[in-house]
Formats: C-alpha cells, sequence, structure tokens
C-alpha cells in the first residue's frame, strides 16, 4: 500500500470526505459503538463490508465502501485499518497544535520606527518616565557597564537605549505597547534587550545586592551605630542597622500555590530579606525565599550570622535591630516582650520599645523607596512566577534605588546625618572583582 502524506488538518479533512463516512468492518455487522466485528453483514452504519451485499466494490448510496474478494487479502485489509489509525491520530495532533497556535498568536502592534535617540530626550521627561535625569542615566550607563552587555538575536542597541528600557519597564506598571510607540521599535526587540540587561547586572553585581561587602567591615558598622546613637542614645551604640523582611506578590502560580501563598498577606509571593542602613541605603536583599516562609527561619537560612561573625572577631558585638518576629541572638536584637503582653512589661522597657520603633521604620522606608520609584514591583497582578523573572526584576529594582540614594540621598540619610557613599563607592567601581561572590 503507497503511503499517504498529510500536511495539514485540511488535506486529511480531504480525504476523509473522498472515503465516504468512515465506519470500518470486516464481512461484518457495524453497531452504534464503532466496534468491529466479524462474521455478520453490514448494516447502514456506513462501514467498509467484505463478502456481504455490495460485492461489486462500488459505493453504496449511503458512502459505504465495499470490496470484493477479488485482488484483496487479510494483509491488504490490515494495512487500510492502521493507515485509517493513523490518520485519526494525525487529526487530532494537528486540531491540537492548530488551536494552541491560535491561542498564542498576538496580532503584530503597529508602531512608527522613529529611530529614538537619547540626545533629543530633555531632562524633564528623562526624570518623568526613566527616574534619571540624563546626567545621572549617562553616569550610570558607564558604572553599570551596560556597554559590556551581549544581547541575544543579533541585536546591537546603544547602550543608553538598553538602560531606558529597563528604567522605563521597572518605573511604573507600563505595558509593552506603550513602551514601543515611546521608543520606535517592536515589543519582542524592547522585551529581549530588558530582559538580557536585568540579567546583566543580576549577574555582575550579584554580591552587591545581596550583600555588599562593606558591610564585612567592622569599622563601617561601628560608624554606623555611632549615627544611631547620636539620634537615639538608648542604643548605646550597639545598634548598626534595621532589619526586615519584605513581601513581593504576583499572580496566583499554577504550580505550587500552597508553597507560595501567604496566610498573612493573603496573596501569593516570595519574600526577601532586607537590611537597611542609617546612609539611606539597602545594602543587603537576600533571597527570594517562598511567601509562606516567616521572617525568623529566613534570618537562620541567610547566612547572615556567619558573615557578623567573622566581621566582629573578637571585638564588641553589634547588633541588628527587628520586630517582634525575630528572636534576640547573636548578632540581632527584638524588642522586650512578655507572655502577658506589652502592658506587663516595666516602664523602662515599654518607653525603649516604643522609642526604637521609631527608629526601626527606617528599614520599612526603604522598603517604599524602591516600591515608590519603581512601582512595576508594586502591581503584582501583572507579574507571573514562571513567566517572568519575579525575584530579578525587584532585585534589579533595589539596585538602582540604592543608586538612587548614592546619587541624591534620601530621608533616611538625612535623618540620621551621614551621608550615603558616592556611587563609584558603592558599585565598586576601584575593585570590580568584589561585585560578585
Amino acid at each position: 500500500m503507497e503511503d499517504i502524506e498529510i500536511e495539514s488538518l485540511e488535506g486529511f479533512e480531504s480525504l476523509i470526505s473522498s472515503n465516504g463516512s468512515g465506519g470500518v468492518t470486516e464481512g461484518s455487522e457495524s453497531d452504534d459503538s464503532g466496534d468491529i466485528t466479524e462474521g455478520s453483514e453490514s448494516d447502514d452504519s456506513g462501514g467498509i463490508t467484505e463478502g456481504s451485499e455490495g460485492d461489486d466494490g462500488s459505493i453504496s448510496d449511503n458512502g459505504s465502501i465495499s470490496s470484493s474478494d477479488e485482488g484483496s487479502g487479510p494483509l491488504g485489509d490490515v494495512e487500510d485499518l492502521e493507515a485509517v489509525a493513523a490518520a485519526v491520530v494525525l487529526v487530532l495532533v494537528l486540531a491540537v497544535r492548530e488551536r494552541r497556535l491560535s491561542r498564542r498568536y498576538r496580532e503584530p502592534i503597529p508602531y512608527a520606527r522613529t529611530g529614538w535617540c537619547f540626545d533629543a530626550v530633555d531632562d524633564i521627561t528623562a526624570r518623568e518616565v526613566f527616574r534619571f535625569n540624563r546626567e545621572e542615566i549617562l553616569l550610570l550607563t558607564n558604572r553599570l557597564e551596560i556597554g559590556a552587555i551581549s544581547f541575544r538575536h543579533r541585536n546591537t542597541p546603544q547602550p543608553e537605549l538598553a538602560l531606558c528600557i529597563t528604567l522605563a519597564r521597572l518605573s511604573y506598571p507600563k505595558r509593552w505597547k506603550d513602551i514601543i510607540h515611546h521608543f520606535g521599535y517592536s515589543r519582542s526587540y524592547c522585551s529581549g534587550i530588558f530582559q538580557d540587561t536585568v540579567t546583566h547586572l543580576m549577574r555582575t553585581f550579584s554580591r552587591v545586592i545581596e550583600y555588599h561587602p562593606m558591610l564585612e567591615e567592622y569599622e563601617k558598622l561601628r560608624q554606623y551605630a555611632e549615627a544611631i546613637e547620636a539620634n537615639e542614645p538608648r542604643t548605646g551604640g550597639y545598634i548598626w542597622s534595621f532589619i526586615d523582611g519584605t513581601f513581593q506578590g504576583f499572580c496566583r502560580p499554577t504550580e505550587q500555590q500552597r508553597e507560595y501563598y501567604s496566610g498573612h498577606k493573603k496573596n501569593h509571593g516570595m519574600k526577601f530579606q532586607g537590611i537597611a542602613t542609617p546612609d539611606g541605603l539597602t545594602p543587603s536583599l537576600i533571597g527570594p525565599w517562598l511567601g509562606k516562609e516567616n521572617d525568623w527561619r529566613i534570618y537562620q537560612q541567610s547566612g547572615v550570622p556567619e558573615r557578623l561573625r567573622r566581621a566582629t572577631g573578637s571585638q564588641r558585638i553589634l547588633y541588628m535591630y527587628g520586630d517582634p518576629a525575630y528572636n534576640n541572638a547573636f548578632g540581632i536584637m527584638a524588642p522586650y516582650h512578655h507572655p502577658g503582653g506589652q502592658r506587663c512589661l516595666n516602664r523602662d522597657e515599654q518607653q525603649f520599645n516604643k522609642d526604637l520603633s521609631a527608629l526601626r521604620i527606617s528599614v520599612e522606608q526603604a522598603f517604599g523607596h524602591t516600591q515608590r520609584y519603581w512601582r512595576y514591583n508594586a502591581f503584582s497582578k501583572g507579574l507571573s512566577i514562571g513567566n517572568q523573572a519575579v525575584a530579578a526584576y525587584y532585585s534589579v529594582a533595589t539596585l538602582f534605588a540604592n543608586c538612587m540614594t548614592c546619587l541624591r540621598g534620601n530621608q533616611i540619610s538625612s535623618r540620621f546625618g551621614i551621608a550615603p557613599p558616592t556611587l563609584d563607592e558603592y558599585l565598586l567601581v576601584a575593585d570590580p572583582t568584589r561585585r560578585r561572590w
């Protein structure tokens, strides 16, 4: 029997239409279930019969095909059945494939290829769309080594364009069709540039984001402790930073829904551990963890206690201050608590908790600083785990927020009276080997 080649669903439909209704029986009577029985007559269900009425090999009125005994045998009938079965499987595969393609396909969005030029962008537009002015963007392009990125799909954008696309995407929950009209490039082009830039920043500045090397210097921690003591003498020069967990939400995932769901936040998401220092920076953002994890478990698994031990050595222990979710341990201090509640604490302990709570708000302000300027991460319903690098987006947004603090300062650094490091000091321009693990 000759091979049957079907290239599309339409080809199979034409094959079926030429063969009638398609029921198959061998010397049998076909019942309603479509089974093949042997040794009975064929009814009018449209089956192929052998040795029954209509043995002249003609096509009956109801569209069934009957074949005579001459020129055929059991082997040929088996091949016919196998061919039809293979064709049925093929049509099902093609139908599923065409259905999937019809759902995934998106009509291309028309846009004008204007040839975006950074020189045509004024300072007002730059700060509104990209959060940085022209001079700061040029400085960041150089310090973040955007020109060293090897983009996929043979894309070769200008470094300023790549950085501006990334800043525009993270600054506000825009859709790609809003961004392509601004830059004059296709959706796939802008998306590819954005993803490659985020990947480059995560790989190049992984250590700067997760645990900045300056936190491994005891003298730096002591300077932080003195700045906090000058603002609140009750600390006694023992507290150098504030620690807390932050929740990054996203839409409900298709897998691991229970693991990502946070009963406290009533949402699916992931958690990070952040450390805020009095100079306004978030020099440590460790994560992500599943959304159901609590802050104390994250701290124990983060590796921060071991790093603090190495930095402290035999010198006086300095502490981070956290909320009641933490316990008192090496390098971390929590508020006074009593099984009977706050009212069971003495007056000095209650006053200490009150004063330190007013200082601890600095870590919440640091998280708010990131969410305020990079609001794409605040729109949880637009983020999809598995389809987007949600954790990388938030980490890169924190990197940009710290860069902005180095260039301008913020309310935290003004409150404690300690200036943040320069951009070159924060990005370790003098020693690039310390940027990554």
